[in-house]
């Protein structure tokens, strides 16, 4: 085993821990995520994608399933439910703040809300096929473009906080909807990655 391969591992066991670093990433991420979808702004949206710190932990779960390491894969799941908690608890008081300055600003959702709260097939195509490409980056160095462009396209934390938005605005189908949507993105990034790794022997 080369010291690249020892490298990319440590990275991935590191994402599998919750720390303050890994906190603050999902609390930046959500308060700019809920801004985008508040201003119906997709290229503040992909910001947010960007900042959030999800995909490393969620390839981390996919490593220990296929490495059968049980413990590791637990942590990292563990560490994406933190997080998407805490993304989710302040998406929702970003959103409440907003209603109570500007009461009419749930009028009417945004369509970068509504867009979230209607997961279908493509969306978990997208997340399989982002997923593995992600995976597939992780041991090179060199395509770690691939990896953020990947982070963009499985969209993980913006359903989060439109889910949040969805709540204080009374939309409970949309709500369920975003939630529904983020757990396809996640499992379907966990199976892509195991499958690549897998397959690759890693």
């Amino acid at each position: 085993m080369n010291t690249q391969t020892l490298t990319w591992r440590e990275t991935l066991r590191g994402a599998s821990h919750l720390s303050r670093e890994y906190l603050l990433a999902i609390i930046l991420s959500s308060s700019v995520a809920t801004f985008g979808l508040l201003s119906n702004s997709p290229a503040v949206v992909i910001g947010a994608m960007l900042i959030a710190p999800l995909m490393t932990p969620l390839l981390s779960t996919a490593l220990g399933i296929t490495s059968g390491s049980g413990w590791s894969a637990w942590r990292a799941l563990w560490t994406v439910l933190i997080g998407a908690l805490v993304g989710l608890g302040v998406s929702w008081l970003w959103a409440t703040g907003a209603k109570a300055v500007t009461p009419t600003i749930y009028a009417s959702l945004t369509s970068e809300v509504i867009a979230r709260g209607a997961p279908n097939w493509r969306d978990v195509l997208i997340a399989l096929v982002g997923g593995a490409a992600a995976a597939y980056a992780m041991p090179h160095p060199r395509l770690s473009a691939v990896i953020t462009g990947a982070a963009i396209a499985t969209a993980l934390m913006p359903p989060l906080s439109a889910a949040a938005i969805s709540l204080v605005a009374a939309q409970f189908d949309l709500a369920s909807g975003a939630l529904t949507l983020f757990a396809l993105n996640a499992c379907a990034i966990i199976l892509a990655g195991s499958v690549v790794f897998a397959s690759r022997k890693i």
